[in-house]
C-alpha cells in the first residue's frame, strides 16, 4: 500500500513539473503573441512609409528633371541609375511579399 502510494506521490510531481512547464510556455506564447492592435499598427506605419517613399520618389525625380532643364551640361546618368535601382529594390519587397503571404487566420 505505502509502495503504491509513493508511485502515486511522484505521478503527481511530474504531472505538477508537466503543468508548470505547460504555464511558462503559454506565458511565453502570451508574451509573444502580436495582438490585433499590434499588427493594425505595423499595417499603418507600413502603409505610411510606402505613400512617402512613393511620393518622396517622384519628388526626387522631378528634382532630377528640373536639375536637368535647367542645368542641359550636367551628367545625371548615375543619379537617375541609383533612383531605378532604389525603385527596383522596392519593387522586389513588394514581389517576395506576394510569393509569401501571411499564413490564414484560424
Amino acid at each position: 500500500m505505502i509502495e503504491l502510494l509513493r508511485e502515486i506521490l511522484q505521478y503527481l510531481q511530474r504531472t505538477e513539473r508537466r503543468l508548470e512547464q505547460i504555464n511558462r510556455n503559454l506565458e511565453q506564447i502570451g508574451r509573444n503573441m502580436a495582438t490585433q492592435a499590434d499588427i493594425n499598427a505595423l499595417s499603418a506605419r507600413i502603409d505610411s512609409a510606402n505613400l512617402a517613399f512613393t511620393t518622396g520618389l517622384q519628388g526626387v525625380r522631378d528634382d532630377i528633371a528640373a536639375l536637368k532643364a535647367a542645368n542641359p551640361g550636367v551628367d545625371t546618368t548615375a543619379l537617375e541609375a541609383s533612383v531605378s535601382a532604389l525603385e527596383a529594390d522596392v519593387s522586389g519587397l513588394t514581389e517576395l511579399d506576394s510569393e509569401n503571404p501571411a499564413p490564414a487566420g484560424p
